[in-house]
C-alpha cells in the first residue's frame, strides 16, 4: 500500500518519475550507441570512423598505432579511448550547461561516462569478417538511433550532440546534418592517415565507408529526433478562459481564443489556437485534460515559423 501510495504522489508523478524515466533513456540510448560503435564499427576490416568525440579518439588512437610501426596494445587502445572520449567532451559539458540546459547537461555527463566504459573496455567480436558496407550502415543506424532516442527524450550522449543541438536551438537547423557536417571532416582526416600509410585505394575505402556510415546516422537521427520541431494546436473547448490560463501557466506561451459555432448543434464554442516546441506538447496535453476532458484537440507539426517565438531548452 505503502509502495502505492508513493507511486500516486503527485510529486512523484511530476518530478521523479520523469527523472527516473529519462536516466533509464540514457542508459538505454548509450548502450545501442555503444553497441553500434564498438561492435560494428569497430569490427570492420575497413577503418571507419563513428564521428564526433568517439571519432577522434579512434583518430588518436590509430595516429599512435600507426607511429607504433602498426603496433598498439588492446589494453593501450582502450585506455586512449576511454580517457579521449571523456577529456574532449569536458568543455563541451561547459557549452551545453551554459548554452542548452543543465539538465541536458547532466543526462550527457552520465551518457558520456557510461559510452567511454562500453566503447573503451566491451568489446565483442561476433560481427568480424561481416561485409564492411553493412556493417557501416547497421553501425551508423543504431548510432542514429542511440543519438535520436536519447534526444527525443531531452538527454544526450554527449560530444557533437551538444554542439548540434545548441546550434539546432539558435539557428534552428536540422540536427543530424550539422552533426554529419562536423563529422565530414574526420572521414577526411582518416583517409589522409591511412592514406600515406597504405596508398589511395585503401584511403578510398576509409573515407566511403566512413560517409556511409555518417550519412546512416544522420538519417537515424533526423527520422527519430524532434525535440526542436514546432507543435500546431487547435482546442476546441467550451471552458477557453480556463483552459487559456492554465495553458499559459504551464508552457509560458501565448494563445488566441477565436469564437465560432458548432455546425452540428449550432451551440457557441471557442478554438484555443497556439504553438510550442515539440517538448511541450505532453504539458498542453496535460493542461487540457485537467480543465476540460472533453475538448476536441487537434496538434500538427509545423515546417516554417517566423515572428515573435521564442525558443526554449529542455528544461
Amino acid at each position: 500500500m505503502k509502495k502505492i501510495k508513493f507511486l500516486n504522489n503527485p510529486k512523484f508523478k511530476t518530478v521523479i518519475g520523469p527523472e527516473i524515466f529519462r536516466i533509464f533513456i540514457v542508459v538505454v540510448s548509450t548502450i545501442i550507441y555503444g553497441i553500434g560503435l564498438g561492435w560494428f564499427i569497430e569490427a570492420s576490416a575497413v577503418r571507419m570512423y563513428a564521428g564526433g568525440i568517439p571519432g577522434i579518439a579512434q583518430l588518436i588512437a590509430d595516429i599512435i598505432k600507426l607511429s607504433n610501426h602498426g603496433e598498439l596494445a588492446e589494453g593501450t587502445r582502450s585506455i586512449i579511448m576511454f580517457t579521449t572520449i571523456l577529456g574532449l567532451n569536458i568543455p563541451i559539458f561547459i557549452l551545453g550547461w551554459f548554452g542548452v540546459s543543465k539538465r541536458f547537461t547532466i543526462y550527457s555527463i552520465i551518457s558520456v561516462s557510461l559510452q567511454a566504459i562500453i566503447i573503451g573496455y566491451i568489446k565483442v567480436d561476433i560481427f568480424k569478417g561481416v561485409e564492411p558496407s553493412l556493417l557501416a550502415i547497421f553501425g551508423g543506424a543504431l548510432i542514429g538511433v542511440g543519438v535520436g532516442i536519447a534526444m527525443k527524450f531531452g538527454t544526450s550522449t554527449g560530444g557533437f550532440d551538444i554542439v548540434s543541438q545548441y546550434i539546432s536551438l539558435k539557428k534552428g537547423r536540422s540536427v543530424g546534418r550539422i552533426s554529419t557536417a562536423l563529422n565530414v571532416v574526420i572521414a577526411i582526416v582518416g583517409g589522409i592517415l591511412y592514406g600515406i600509410e597504405s596508398g589511395v585505394t585503401e584511403a578510398g575505402l576509409i573515407f566511403l565507408y566512413t560517409l556511409v556510415t555518417l550519412f546512416a546516422t544522420m538519417i537515424t537521427i533526423d527520422k527519430i529526433h524532434t525535440t526542436y520541431n514546432y507543435i500546431e494546436f487547435n482546442i476546441i473547448t467550451d471552458q477557453p478562459e480556463e483552459l487559456s490560463a492554465k495553458i499559459i501557466e504551464v508552457v509560458n506561451r501565448g494563445v488566441t481564443i477565436f469564437d465560432g459555432r458548432g455546425g452540428y448543434t449550432l451551440q457557441e464554442k471557442s478554438m484555443i489556437y497556439l504553438i510550442v516546441m515539440n517538448f511541450e506538447r505532453h504539458k498542453v496535453l496535460e493542461a487540457v485534460k485537467a480543465v476540460d476532458p472533453d475538448a476536441f484537440v487537434v496538434s500538427k507539426h509545423v515546417s516554417t515559423l517566423k515572428g515573435n517565438f521564442f525558443k526554449r531548452t529542455i528544461a
